[in-house]
């Protein structure tokens, strides 16, 4: 119960590919929806695929093992530490642009090329059981999602909560990647509709908005309860 867990990217591609595999061999047609909850995620079981590595955190400071962040996180601090002013702006938009899409080592190699070097170890933020620690988000779940659209009819990301904007920011982003890929969307039963912060004429176009964004499968929940 210590955090949501999530397989390394490399893992569940692997998972993807073996249950289209299984599909073809018994000669049935199977829809594989490919779901990923990396926008809740907290803990990662290894570091083998670079898609995970961004978002894997570490201790950044030698003295003081609670100060974590990723390397992308690390560097940018970095950036802001050893220049300023316009410098600062150029660098920080050519770190962010390149350093989320590298593994750990390429990403320490593009720092050193621009100038400054940080620490960061992700060992040291491991869990006792031996998880990495990662940071949950939306740009998380597109990394891990553009890979799983490769072997899948439909990505699902699921979302603790009903929202709108985040919906459209998985959406946007993953349409980069794969732009006719087919989206879910869990209309979770355990959602609060009451806290979500909608209108009721909001709550009411919900589904409809989701729609127009490219969910066409929205799964929904029925809670039956006994009296």
């Amino acid at each position: 119960m210590g955090g949501k867990v999530i397989v390394s990217c490399r893992e569940h591609v692997s998972r993807l590919v073996a249950a289209r595999l299984q599909a073809d061999v018994m000669g049935v047609d199977l829809v594989v929806v490919a779901r990923t909850d990396a926008l809740d995620a907290k803990l990662l079981d290894n570091n083998a695929d670079p898609v995970d590595h961004p978002f894997i955190l570490g201790c950044v400071d030698r003295n003081d093992p609670t100060k974590l962040a990723t390397f992308v996180e690390a560097g940018a601090a970095a950036i802001r530490a050893r220049f300023a002013g316009n410098e600062a702006e150029i660098r920080l938009r050519q770190w962010q642009e390149k350093a989320t899409r590298l593994s750990l080592t390429d990403a320490l190699t593009l720092a050193k090329a621009m100038g400054v070097e940080f620490y960061f170890d992700w060992e040291k933020a491991r869990t006792e059981e031996g998880y990495y620690r990662v940071k949950g988000s939306v740009d998380f779940c597109v990394a891990r999602c553009k890979e799983f659209a490769k072997y899948c009819d439909m990505i699902w990301m699921e979302t603790p909560t009903p929202n709108l904007k985040v919906a459209k920011q998985f959406a946007d982003g993953l349409r980069q990647y794969a732009p006719k890929k087919f989206l879910s969307y869990n209309l979770s039963p355990s959602f609060n509709w009451d806290a979500a912060g909608m209108t009721d004429k909001e709550i009411g176009e919900f589904s409809i908005e989701l729609g127009k964004l490219g969910y066409v499968w929205q799964v929904t929940g029925i809670v039956l309860k006994k009296f």
